[in-house]
């Protein structure tokens, strides 16, 4: 059997992906990247072992050694008469090795070779990882100008005032193609007072003029006035309720602030004219008088003992009762004598 085999150089083309297109132009031409796969060592392995095929070179330039078994041995024959010596014969048939499929990996990952054949007759499928990509093609020719589409319109819708502190907003009235935008604009927080005017200068003093004629006496005729009501021909001013509030009435020498017991002094027109904090007060004991009884001390025990014959106390239920019973106006109980003369 013989072991050598033709080498076979197998070159794979792949396309790299499509440059970037040009400003409005024709497709640049697309970069190209070649990868290369050559046979290296074929070495024959023992019989039963199996095919193997390792990548000596790289992922781009890739070098196969292969290592192909030997085919089983025959079984012997039984011994023969000696013959006359033959011819040689020709070679026995070698081991095949074919090409299979053919795959394209990504950039990057490695090249590999399986078979999928048998030990004596191989069928290679390789994976062969395409190029890096190529380089960005030439720019292309400017393309010719578009026709003009038809232009957007804007235009502004309501503009309304917000409350102050609220969010902006601006809405779309109209469509995509004729805007009609509408806004809500809040306005601002009030601003800070401003600081006090330096006073003007005193003004002079002008001529006095001549003395007016006397005019006529005036007169407030009846109405609401606003906060204060005429009435009896200008005779009578009764003021609103609530119009009078406490920036409106004379400070007293009281002064602001909680008391607690407190002893105050009132004037004839109702105010307090003045207010100090007193002792605390409180029960320290208490006392009865018959039928009411106390065990003394600030918490006592207050109790009302039962009325008798001779002495007022409480009346249990069944004694109301049995009052209740009595006819009105009945002084006692009616003799023998009064008993005959009521009947007879």
């Amino acid at each position: 059997m013989s072991s050598s085999n033709p080498i076979t150089i197998v070159e794979i083309v792949t396309q790299g992906p499509q440059g970037p297109a040009g400003v409005d132009g024709q497709q640049g031409p697309a970069g190209e990247s070649t990868a290369t796969v050559s046979i290296g060592t074929v070495i024959t392995g023992n019989s039963g072992s199996s095919a193997t095929v390792t990548n000596s070179g790289t992922n781009t330039a890739a070098i196969l050694d292969f290592t192909i078994p030997k085919g089983d041995t025959g079984a012997t024959g039984s011994q023969g008469i000696q013959g006359v010596a033959g011819n040689d014969g020709s070679d026995g048939a070698a081991a095949t090795i074919s090409v299979g499929s053919t795959t394209t990996g990504n950039a990057g990952t490695n090249a590999s070779v399986t078979n999928s054949g048998t030990s004596s007759a191989a069928t290679l499928n390789f994976t062969i990882p395409k190029g890096d990509k190529g380089d960005t093609g030439d720019q292309g020719a400017q393309g010719n100008q578009g026709i003009a589409g038809n232009a957007a319109t804007i235009a502004v819708g309501t503009v309304t005032t917000g409350a102050a502190g609220s969010s902006a907003t601006v809405t779309n009235s109209g469509s995509s193609s004729a805007a009609t935008f509408d806004f809500a604009i809040p306005k601002g927080d009030k601003g800070d007072a401003g600081e006090q005017g330096i006073q003007g200068i005193q003004g002079i003093q002008g001529i006095q003029g001549p003395a007016g004629n006397d005019g006529a006496d005036g007169a407030i005729s009846d109405g609401d006035k606003g906060d204060i009501v005429v009435s009896n021909s200008g005779g009578t001013f009764t003021i609103d309720d609530d119009v009078v509030t406490a920036a409106k009435l004379a400070d007293t020498s009281v002064t602001p602030g909680s008391y607690t017991n407190t002893n105050i002094t009132v004037d004839a027109q109702g105010r307090i004219t003045s207010a100090a904090s007193g002792s605390a007060g409180g029960v320290t004991s208490v006392t009865g008088s018959a039928p009411i009884s106390s065990s003394g001390g600030s918490t006592p025990a207050i109790s009302i003992s039962a009325a008798t014959t001779s002495a007022a106390g409480s009346m249990s239920a069944s004694e109301k009762s049995k009052l209740d019973g009595i006819e009105a106006s009945a002084t006692a109980d009616q003799t023998d004598a009064e008993i005959k003369t009521a009947y007879e």
